[in-house]
């Protein structure tokens, strides 16, 4: 994460510097000949004011959709979070036998998800093993053998 950080800084730095070492280049060529004043008139600002306006819109529409990829896998995250705390309760009320192998095999899945998906994905890979643990616990539940209509 440092690492990314310490990058965009640089390319950042990098971009700023050239383009304030553009500017100062060409400021002294262009002041100090005869074209300034053919050069210099209110439609070249005119035409940057604009250009800005539409680099500051842009930027604008960048961020506000980035915070809402942001929001939605956030919401996803935490809607994932509550349905494994709600089942992890509802198997407390199953028989020891059955409920603690359950409860176990969705610590495994929680953990998996936390340690190794998580990271997984921040470097852009994908890990398969959740989907073989979250399988894997579906079998065992759905051949429980259910003992009342609280653990239906």
């Amino acid at each position: 994460m440092a690492l990314t950080w310490l990058l965009a800084l640089v390319i950042v730095g990098a971009t700023v510097l050239l383009a304030l070492s553009g500017l100062r280049l060409v400021h002294r060529r262009l002041h100090g000949s005869a074209l300034v004043a053919h050069i210099d008139n209110g439609t070249v600002g005119w035409f940057f004011s604009g250009v800005t306006v539409l680099y500051g819109l842009t930027l604008g529409l960048l961020t506000v959709a980035t915070w809402q990829n942001y929001t939605t896998a956030s919401g996803i995250a935490s809607q994932e979070a509550a349905a494994l705390a709600v089942l992890y309760r509802d198997l407390s009320g199953y028989p020891p036998s059955a409920g603690q192998p359950l409860q176990a095999q969705l610590r495994a899945y929680t953990t998996s998800i936390v340690e190794q998906s998580w990271p997984a994905q921040r470097r852009g890979l994908a890990n398969d093993q959740e989907r073989v643990l979250l399988t894997r616990f579906q079998g065992v539940l759905l051949h429980t053998e259910v003992a009342s209509a609280s653990q239906q």
